[in-house]
């Protein structure tokens, strides 16, 4: 099969199969665009197809800055945001909110409307001596019906920007190597056993394993996760509590103490931070994509299919669930808040100080002209299926994707085209009547 690429974007064609064995062309196209200028504009230099995950400031451990684009399918549109929050200049702010909207233009209705909240640093730390023996006292003057929390969350610094990655949502791992002087005060039903520590990543890749190692699952890279067998090994009377959050689901000391006991921890993941605040990708090990894959066997691993009967293709999708959308048909428009620096190009401030940068997507579109091996012709329509804003870099990245199963037709060449959608119409209306074709029409 013969591609050729008529636009300026970085595409390539790749073979995929189902859950049922059935094999499939994908096409991707990447697009970037620039909005250094104010205005939204194709970028002078185009990067290649991500072929690969990538995480921030390439590291293993850190949150995921982009997927890769060889995916197969995505049944929905992914808007990732990555983006560093701004506090508005005002004086004695504690926290701030940023926010993520997108609605079709023309229509009232949102199909995204997201807001987190933004603190400046604090910590959670443990309650003084005294203070904590007059709460026991009172706990048992009360015939234990108060119970005083020994932490408490404390503010220790002003509001500043802050990326906003996982790393700062809540969440993060318990981990105590074996040579760490803390390691002769880990409880041994803490520890790691000798069947955990044989399926480590660290032995794995050649090094020491941990003596003991517990994550929040759903956000190891995130702070404010701690267990009470930790923070006495560690002698820990402080740990940061988390920076980004959501409204209505913000952490509380109270919380934060109760979840110490290991037996809590489910109901930990089961609250409303079992999603991390964020406007970035989850990762693929998160609960809710991993729990997509279906049904690993040993009927599965002993067969030959190539994915479970129950795959679901919408493990690709990689945004949150507050952020995926049905195909964007062109000239949505994207406002973000507090998520650019004051002054930035495009951007509004408001009386409160509050930063907006307003984006309308392009409602040009991606087209593939087919040819089979019995000179039959046709036009299908690409679809949008990711949308990734980077304030900071300036930048907008699209990417389209088409599915052709093998048994449509046997296609024989492939051309991309990049276009409105009236000069795209009249190329169709060309392939469907070719005497049509007198004068100069449109070739794009």
């Amino acid at each position: 099969m013969d591609f050729v690429n008529h636009t300026p974007f970085p595409a390539q064609p790749f073979q995929a199969i189902d859950q049922f064995g059935q094999e499939f062309h994908v096409f991707t196209v990447r697009q970037t665009f620039n909005f250094g200028s104010g205005e939204l504009r194709i970028a002078e230099v185009q990067p290649d197809l991500c072929a690969t995950d990538i995480a921030f400031d390439d590291s293993p451990a850190g949150s995921v800055e982009q997927e890769s684009d060889y995916v197969p399918f995505k049944p929905r549109c992914d808007v990732i945001v990555n983006a560093t929050a701004h506090p508005p200049a005002r004086a004695g702010l504690k926290n701030f909110p940023v926010r993520l909207c997108l609605w079709r233009h023309g229509e009232g209705k949102y199909l995204i409307d997201k807001e987190l909240v933004v603190h400046g640093r604090r910590v959670l730390c443990r309650r003084c001596w005294p203070a904590r023996a007059t709460m026991w006292v009172l706990k048992w003057c009360t015939l234990t019906l108060l119970r005083p929390c020994p932490w408490r969350i404390r503010l220790a610094g002003p509001c500043v920007p802050v990326p906003v990655r996982y790393e700062h949502a809540y969440g993060g791992e318990c981990v105590v190597d074996a040579d760490s002087p803390a390691s002769r005060r880990v409880p041994k039903k803490a520890r790691l056993t000798a069947e955990q520590v044989a399926c480590h990543p660290e032995t794995s890749a050649g090094r020491a394993a941990p003596i003991a190692h517990v994550g929040f699952d759903p956000n190891p890279t995130g702070t404010g996760f701690a267990q009470a067998w930790y923070l006495r090994a560690a002698r820990r009377r402080m740990i940061d509590a988390p920076s980004i959050e959501r409204p209505g689901a913000m952490l509380k000391a109270r919380q934060f103490w109760r979840w110490l006991a290991p037996a809590r921890q489910a109901e930990c993941e089961a609250s409303p931070f079992q999603v991390p605040a964020g406007f970035g990708s989850l990762p693929k090990g998160h609960p809710e994509r991993r729990a997509l894959v279906g049904t690993v066997d040993d009927a599965f691993i002993a067969g030959d299919a190539p994915l479970p009967d129950n795959f679901d293709f919408a493990i690709w999708n990689s945004a949150p669930a507050d952020q995926q959308i049905d195909y964007p048909s062109g000239g949505e428009e994207i406002e973000l808040a507090n998520l650019c620096a004051a002054g930035s190009p495009g951007t509004r401030t408001d009386e409160g100080k509050n930063v907006y940068l307003r984006l309308r997507l392009p409602g040009d579109q991606c087209v593939l002209h087919l040819s089979d091996t019995d000179g039959r012709e046709s036009i299908l329509p690409m679809v949008l299926d990711t949308i990734l804003v980077e304030p900071e870099a300036q930048l907008l990245t699209l990417v389209w994707r088409r599915t052709i199963p093998f048994d449509d037709m046997d296609v024989s060449s492939v051309e991309l085209h990049y276009g409105t959608p009236s000069a795209l119409e009249r190329k169709r209306f060309v392939l469907n009547h070719p005497k049509a074709l007198t004068s100069g029409a449109d070739h794009g």
